[in-house]
């Protein structure tokens, strides 16, 4: 996943913390700084538990919001990938 991401230009961002969307792209805290990313989407990836609370945050907020992984229904690796795929393909 991470070639695709590479190969379509997708920026990947690790140990950040999403601090807000807003219309020009989004907002983030990495190493006690917090920066302004343009983006059309934004997609986040949490770790290995699910966060339901934090996607009804989200929603509540105006935004779209895709669940994918166990943060959608709980399964495997494979199912995981399977819906992030399908979700990507949506956007």
């Amino acid at each position: 996943m991470i070639d695709s991401f590479e190969k379509s230009g997708t920026k990947i961002m690790t140990g950040a913390m999403l601090k807000g969307v807003t219309e020009a792209g989004a907002l983030v805290e990495k190493d006690g700084r917090t920066l302004e990313i343009p983006a059309d989407d934004v997609v986040i990836s949490i770790g290995f538990r699910p966060v339901k609370s934090m996607a009804e945050e989200i929603r509540a907020l105006g935004y779209e919001v895709i669940e994918i992984g166990d943060g959608e229904k709980v399964g495997n690796v494979m199912t995981s990938i399977w819906s992030a795929f399908d979700a990507a393909k949506g956007i």
